[in-house]
């Protein structure tokens, strides 16, 4: 069975935290601009800033957290599928002094 890549996972689970370290601080900015601010530049600064949240989610908060749960779970079935080649006795994997 062949695995369907998903548009909410990163290549790397380190990649995937950069972009919420990008995502919810701008998500957390964006809210209370938009709400509290008096001058029109807080409007146009929570827009620019909502918009690099839901870029760096790719969605929403919920959307990026549903891709770090599959960006984890694809690094465990790698890593499975690894240690199963190195049990069979791949001899690319296996070290040279056996």
């Amino acid at each position: 069975m062949k695995d369907i890549p998903s548009p909410f996972a990163s290549p790397s689970v380190g990649r995937h935290l950069l972009r919420g370290l990008v995502g919810f601080p701008a998500m957390f900015a964006a809210v209370p601009l938009w709400f509290l601010g008096q001058a029109w530049w807080h409007g146009a600064a929570a827009l620019v800033l909502g918009v690099v949240a839901v870029v760096a989610f790719r969605g929403c908060f919920l959307c990026w957290t549903l891709g770090l749960v599959q960006t984890a779970l694809q690094g465990r079935r790698d890593h499975a599928a690894l240690r199963q080649v190195n049990r069979a006795g791949c001899a690319a994997c296996e070290p040279a002094a056996r």
